[in-house]
């Protein structure tokens, strides 16, 4: 039997209790959330375009919420506790904060700010005689969409000239539709949410790895935790989180010192540059060590975490064979693409795993409905209002979709295939509670590659790329990861459903006008050619668009044949996982077996399970209990260290040090 997915037993007899009620949201904690993310949506695009460093929400346990809520208990709540104990929040206040503060963590990021506003100008600053970008994409771009104006654009990307003023008027409408899309997503995305929130959290008792750490933290729900809390007393936390900090803050000096030591633990060289013979499919291989993703492996249940870094070698095992008996480069079997063979399995998986789970939460929504029994009155209000949710954001993204030239048979299916996408990217998350997750695909690729891109259009295909740039392209920021843990957290400390929800939208406008305002006014004195998000993923976006356009391909055999594998293969892990107790391996890992992510990821998962797996077999549930706030601590000492030379990296100008995930 696999390690519980219980969260730690206080906040779970608390939340299985009838005599705790739901609790309500409270006007200082709304304040309080509100005032954080608004430092957040600050703090967070100027360390991202201006330190270009490592980024602090480009994952689903954001690293500058994360320190945020620890300064909140450990020096807010402190002092609060001090002068008046009665005015030191509670530990459901705090968790108020924590989800108000999360959910939007990635809209000053990958989630909005980063690429909606190179998206509405790139296309024109890059335009050329020898790209045809006039001819081929602008005359898809409608102009409530972009920004237009030749001085705009050229002013973005190479500064303001003496005693201009950044042009804010040009900006709104276009602001304003794309803020339309973004909420109309979100909206969506919680109504999947509280759709799958019981099933997930009661029923099925998903782990939810990342939710346990504001849980643990906070302790006994109706206390109010400070830096005295037995949390921060318990000294296991420290054994884990002052070597991690200490290690973190001495073998980065070297930038500063390069006499100081610097002992490279990250991008291990195991194969080198290969370009003949068996090993040149696994060319460049490099292993990765993160001692935060070390403890989120020991967290894991030991099934999720057998399951990510046995795919994880079956995938190198695979293109070993692949390399030995001559199946892709010159000379290989005709029409073979090994990255096409891995990247169509995983759209295969992402297809059927995101159906499967939207037709499981849909076959209980009815069976709920159908009921009753006055003890499912409550819950079934709660689908009700998430079906209408649905429908409305539903409507609104495919009107959103049709103004902006996309045809009605091609909304049809991409908005079905962003809800799958991210159901099955949400799945991942609550189960293996991964930091890091990426996709080696965007929704254009299935399109294209299923329908053929005449069938799709160039219209169409212009809007679905300027969609998934914002919506799916940065899958680590994405909502509906974070909605999901937020229900888990909700339902924890008890906390009324409506309330947060509303508290969370209030939060995501406000993370949206303070992002849209701190992005702008960074930008334009300084020009955008230096910030890599803001130059980069434009050219990515419209070079790839171009070239789609360009070839016009018809839908391809070779991708339909490796995506019907890939559901088949998935099809099947979900069936053993779920009819044979016996079975050890759970579907999550095949979702991501190819991912460039899945590289920097698994040796350290590896590691953190092996652990957690030996202490449980050797010692049980007692001592791997005990040892559990020492692997939460290895995380938290690693965002710290992180946090640390962040701030002095920001503060003496040195620029481009990505120590989170790694350069």
């Amino acid at each position: 039997m696999t390690v519980s997915s219980s969260i730690y037993s206080k906040a779970k007899s608390a939340v299985g209790s009838p005599a705790v009620r739901t609790i309500g949201i409270t006007p200082r904690a709304v304040v309080l959330g509100l005032a954080s993310i608004t430092i957040l949506s600050i703090v967070t695009p100027y360390t991202t375009l201006v330190v270009t460093g490592s980024q602090i929400a480009a994952n689903h346990l954001p690293i500058g919420v994360v320190l945020t809520f620890l300064f909140l208990i450990a020096g807010v709540n402190t002092a609060l506790a001090k002068l008046r104990r009665k005015w030191a929040l509670t530990g459901r206040e705090l968790l108020m904060v924590y989800v108000m503060m999360l959910v939007p963590a990635g809209v000053p990021s990958g989630a909005f700010l980063a690429y909606v506003l190179p998206t509405m100008v790139g296309a024109f600053y890059l335009a050329a005689p020898e790209n045809q970008f006039s001819a081929l994409i602008h005359p898809y771009l409608k102009p409530w969409l972009t920004v237009r104006d030749p001085y705009a654009v050229k002013w973005f990307y190479e500064g303001l000239p003496a005693g201009k003023a950044t042009p804010w008027g040009l900006w709104l409408v276009p602001m304003f539709w794309w803020a339309v899309f973004a909420l109309a997503f979100l909206l969506s995305m919680a109504s999947l949410a509280v759709l799958v929130r019981r099933q997930w959290i009661e029923e099925e008792r998903l782990v939810f790895p990342l939710a346990s750490v504001p849980l643990e933290i906070i302790g006994p729900l109706d206390a109010r935790p400070t830096a005295g809390s037995p949390f921060f007393r318990n000294v296991w936390l420290w054994v884990g989180f002052a070597p991690v900090l200490l290690f973190g803050i001495i073998n980065n000096m070297d930038a500063y010192f390069p006499a100081m030591p610097h002992f490279r633990i990250s991008g291990i060289q195991l194969i080198g540059d290969v370009t003949v013979g068996p090993l040149r499919e696994l060319s460049g291989l490099k292993l990765f060590i993160y001692p935060a993703l070390v403890g989120l492996g020991y967290l894991l249940s030991a099934e999720v975490g057998l399951s990510i870094w046995f795919f994880w070698a079956l995938n190198k095992v695979q293109r070993l064979l692949i390399g030995m008996y001559g199946l892709s480069g010159p000379g290989g079997l005709h029409g073979w693409n090994t990255t096409n063979f891995f990247r169509n399995q995983e759209v295969g998986a992402f297809l059927l795993m995101g159906g499967f789970l939207l037709w499981s939460a849909g076959r209980r929504a009815r069976k709920i409905l159908a009921s009753a029994d006055g003890a499912d009155v409550a819950e079934a209000r709660q689908i009700k209002m998430a079906l209408a949710g649905l429908a409305v954001g539903t409507l609104v993204l495919g009107a959103w979709s049709l103004a902006a030239g996309m045809s009605w048979g091609i909304m049809m299916l991409a908005l079905p295939l962003y809800y799958l996408t991210m159901m099955a990217l949400a799945r991942i998350i609550a189960s293996a509670g991964l930091f890091f997750v990426e996709i080696s695909w965007v929704p254009s690729d299935v399109l294209i590659q299923s329908l053929g891109a005449p069938i799709v259009g160039p219209s169409s295909l212009t809007v679905v790329y300027l969609q998934q740039a914002v919506a799916v392209n940065d899958i680590s920021t994405c909502q509906l990861p974070y909605l999901t843990d937020s229900m888990k957290i909700g339902h924890a400390a008890r906390i009324r459903l409506g309330g947060m929800l509303a508290a969370i939208g209030v939060s995501f406008c406000v993370a949206i006008v303070v992002s849209y305002i701190a992005g702008l006014k960074m930008i334009y004195p300084r020009g955008g050619l230096g910030m890599d998000d803001l130059e980069g993923m434009p050219r990515w976006l419209f070079n790839r668009l171009k070239g789609d356009l360009d070839a016009m391909e018809p839908l391809s055999t070779f991708s339909l044949t490796f995506l019907g594998v890939g559901m088949a293969v998935m099809g099947f892990l979900i069936h053993m996982n779920r009819a044979f107790i016996w079975w050890r391996l759970s579907p999550i890992g095949y979702l991501m077996g190819s991912t460039w992510t899945f590289d920097r990821i698994a040796f350290s998962i590896f590691i953190g399970w092996a652990i957690s797996g030996s202490i449980l077999r050797y010692g049980g549930l007692k001592p791997y209990r005990t040892l559990r706030p020492a692997f939460l601590g290895m995380i938290l000492g690693e965002f710290t260290s992180v946090a640390i030379w962040l701030a002095v990296d920001a503060l003496l100008g040195v620029k481009g040090r990505d120590l989170f995930p790694g350069p």
